[in-house]
C-alpha cells in the first residue's frame, strides 16, 4: 500500500543514496491530503524549510503502520515524490533526477504546510530576539503578535493584497517617494503610513471639491504639523533616531494621531514612534548578512531599548516575525563582531542605496495641492508564504 511522509530534499537525498529511509510511524500519512497530515512532522522529523522546492512528500510501499515504532523503508520501495507546486517540481527535477516526480500535492495540503511553516518561523524569529535582548512584555505584545501574524498571512498569500488594519498597512508599506535617506526618512515613512491608513488621498485640500470631510480635514491638519516639524528638524540637522523619538514623545500632533489609529490591544502605546523604530529595524535587518550588519542591528536595539522600551519591544518582535528565525543566524554565535559607533552612524545616514533612490527633495507627505506621485506597486519579490506556482515566496527579497 502506498503511504507518504514529508522530507526535506537534502535529507531525503542523503538517506536515499544510502539505501534506506528511517521513518517514524506516527508521521506516516495513509493518503496525500491535508486531513492526513500531522504538522508536528515538520518540527520533529523532517525539519522546517525556507523555499517550497526544499520540501517533498515521498510515496513508498509499506506494510500497515505499527503505532509507536520506526520503520526502515528500503530506498527501492520509494515509488514517487510529490512537490508542493508546479514551479517547485521544476527545481526538484534537477535535484532528484533519479526519482519519479509526481504531481504537486493538493492545494489544501500545500496551504496547511506553508501556513504552519510560516507561523513556526515567524514565532521562532520573535522568540529569539525576545530572548537575545531580554525583552519585557508590557501587556501589549500578545495582541500585537496575533494581529501581525494575521497581517503577514494576508500579505504573503493574497495576490493584490489590500490593507485594511493599521498592522496591515505597516506590513505592506514600501517607500515610493523621495524621502530623506537618514533617520528622518523613517519619520516621513511613518507619516505616510498613517496617511494611507486614514485614507487621506494625495493632493487633498480642505475646502476643495474633494475636501469636505471632517475626519480627513483633521488628519490633514495634523500631518501639516508633522511636515512643519520635519522641516524644522531638517534645517537644524536633527536627523538621529534617538533625537527624533525624544521630540515626538510628547508632541500633541503625534499624540492626536496615535489616538486616531487606536485599536484594542494598543492602549498607551506611542504607535507612531513604534512604527519609526520598526522601519529602522527592517532596513537594518535587510542588511544583516552584510559585513557588520548584525553588529549594527544589535547596537541600534541596545540603544533604542533605553529610550523607548515598550515601543522598541513591540517593534523588535514584529521584526523577528517579519523576517523569521533563519534571517538571524548571523547572531546565533557569541559575540557579535563589535562595530565602530561613528562609522555606524555615518553609514546609516549617508548610504545612497539604502532605499534605492538618489533623489532627495522636500516633501509634505502628499497633503498639499501638488500633483500626487503615481507609481505602480513594486513587483512582489519573496517572503515566507507563497502562492502557486512560485518556488519562492513573492515577498522574500523585499521583506
Amino acid at each position: 500500500m502506498m503511504r507518504y511522509i514529508p522530507f526535506t530534499v537534502l535529507e531525503f537525498a542523503n538517506r536515499f543514496r544510502m539505501g534506506s529511509l528511517s521513518i517514524p510511524n506516527e508521521f506516516v500519512m495513509e493518503r496525500l491530503d491535508a486531513g492526513a497530515f500531522n504538522p508536528d512532522a515538520l518540527s520533529h522529523f523532517c525539519g522546517l524549510f525556507v523555499e517550497e522546492s526544499d520540501l517533498i512528500f515521498v510515496g513508498f510501499n509499506m506494510p500497515p503502520v505499527v503505532e509507536g515504532a520506526w520503520a526502515e523503508v528500503p530506498a527501492w520501495e520509494v515509488k514517487i515524490v510529490h512537490p508542493l507546486s508546479d514551479a517547485a517540481r521544476t527545481v526538484i527535477s534537477y535535484r532528484l533526477g533519479n526519482c519519479v516526480i509526481g504531481e504537486p500535492v493538493p492545494d489544501e495540503l500545500r496551504l496547511e504546510v506553508i501556513l504552519y511553516r510560516n507561523h513556526e518561523i515567524s514565532g521562532r524569529g520573535a522568540d529569539f530576539l525576545i530572548s537575545r535582548f531580554d525583552l519585557k512584555d508590557s501587556g501589549l505584545l500578545s495582541k500585537w503578535r496575533l494581529l501581525w501574524q494575521q497581517a503577514l498571512d494576508r500579505y504573503h498569500e493574497e495576490e493584490g493584497f489590500a490593507p485594511v488594519t493599521f498592522p496591515e498597512y505597516l506590513v505592506n508599506y514600501e517607500r515610493r517617494k523621495s524621502f530623506e535617506r537618514n533617520d528622518l526618512g523613517f519619520f516621513e515613512d511613518s507619516a505616510s503610513i498613517v496617511k494611507q491608513s486614514m485614507l487621506l488621498p494625495d493632493g487633498y485640500v480642505p475646502g476643495s471639491s474633494a475636501g469636505d470631510d471632517g475626519h480627513l480635514d483633521e488628519v490633514y491638519a495634523l500631518l501639516r504639523q508633522l511636515a512643519a516639524l520635519r522641516n524644522g528638524w531638517l534645517s537644524r540637522g536633527n536627523v538621529q533616531m534617538n533625537t527624533l523619538l525624544r521630540e515626538i514623545a510628547d508632541n500633541p500632533a503625534v499624540a492626536a494621531l496615535n489616538h486616531m489609529i487606536y485599536f484594542e490591544g494598543n492602549e498607551g502605546l506611542n504607535t507612531f514612534a513604534m512604527t519609526m523604530i520598526y522601519l529602522k529595524l527592517r532596513a537594518l535587518c535587510r542588511e544583516i548578512n552584510n559585513p557588520g550588519g548584525a553588529a549594527r542591528f544589535e547596537l541600534f536595539i541596545t540603544r533604542i531599548l533605553i529610550d523607548m522600551p515598550v515601543e522598541a519591544t513591540i517593534a523588535i518582535t514584529l521584526t523577528g516575525m517579519r523576517f523569521g528565525i533563519h534571517e538571524f543566524s548571523a547572531m546565533f554565535s557569541e559575540p557579535v563582531e563589535p562595530v565602530n559607533e561613528r562609522r555606524y552612524t555615518g553609514e546609516m545616514n549617508s548610504s545612497p542605496d539604502l532605499f534605492g533612490t538618489d533623489e532627495v527633495k522636500p516633501v509634505n507627505f502628499g497633503i498639499s495641492q501638488e500633483k500626487p506621485v503615481l507609481s505602480k506597486k513594486p513587483k512582489p519579490s519573496a517572503g515566507m508564504l507563497q502562492k502557486k506556482p512560485r518556488t519562492t515566496s513573492p515577498r522574500q527579497k523585499n521583506r
